[in-house]
């Protein structure tokens, strides 16, 4: 099946936004062993990690099974000061379908404790990356909506969710009649900047990934130009997980 993505380079409230717009079936979820930028792939830096050993703190699976140490299951969040094992939001392809889903976000530990999942039914998991949950469909305040990262079971406020940094996302949205998956990058942001300028796309489910000097973008701009940019530059930062598009086609971008 043939597939398309695209970059797109643009502003939202002033803030400078740079992101793929990519059709489902090209989309995975992979191990890298440096920064997106030397990567030689396509896509975005993917979940949090331990910058000491480099196993992964997050969920990212890819057809049922981790990318790396540590990607099955989260382990990074700091409560009454000591880190321990915690849930976060993880977005989930599933083929086949789980519950009659394709896409799907859930707060869990395992990528396995998705109801219908189980050891039994992981390789339905096509892929799985976590993060922390952005409640695109809720209409929240920005203060309902730190409310509900901040609290049990994420404990999100120990990644500087209210902060001006570099962000990284992911999250789906049907477009022109496609299944699109956006992979977005935005300077200077906070987690409700990345939330409400997703739900101005219309998209309906997905998490904000590792960010700050973490977050990471690579893309082509027409069939003969690459691009790439760190939207909070941190030289030669590893990140060890990277969701990435490899489409049959892509576009030429918009905004560049």
């Amino acid at each position: 099946m043939a597939t398309q993505a695209e970059a797109r380079k643009t502003t939202y409230n002033g803030k400078e936004v740079r992101m793929i717009l990519a059709d489902l079936d090209c989309v995975a979820v992979e191990k890298i062993n440096g920064s997106v930028l030397d990567s030689g792939k396509f896509g975005i830096n993917g979940t949090f990690f331990n910058s000491t050993g480099g196993n992964l703190l997050g969920v990212a699976v890819n057809n049922g099974v981790a990318v790396k140490s540590g990607g099955t299951q989260t382990a990074d969040a700091r409560v009454d000061g000591v880190t321990q094992p915690t849930k976060r939001g993880v977005m989930y392809h599933f083929n086949p379908r789980v519950g009659g889903l394709a896409l799907d976000n859930r707060v869990v530990k395992s990528f396995t404790d998705y109801p219908g999942v189980g050891t039994t039914n992981a390789k339905s998991v096509k892929w799985a990356i976590g993060g922390i949950s952005l409640h695109l469909t809720q209409n929240y305040t920005s203060t309902q909506y730190y409310n509900s990262i901040n609290a049990s079971p994420e404990y999100a406020a120990n990644i500087g969710s209210t902060s001006q940094t570099g962000r990284t996302a992911i999250a789906f949205a049907a477009l022109n009649g496609r299944s699109t998956i956006i992979l977005l990058t935005m300077k200077d942001a906070s987690l409700w900047d990345v939330r409400e300028f997703l739900r101005s796309y219309g998209a309906t489910t997905g998490v904000a990934l590792d960010g700050g000097g973490s977050s990471q973008i690579r893309y082509r701009v027409n069939s003969s130009t690459v691009g790439q940019w760190e939207p909070k530059p941190d030289p030669n930062r590893s990140v060890y997980s990277m969701v990435t598009v490899n489409p049959t086609t892509w576009l030429t971008g918009k905004g560049f």
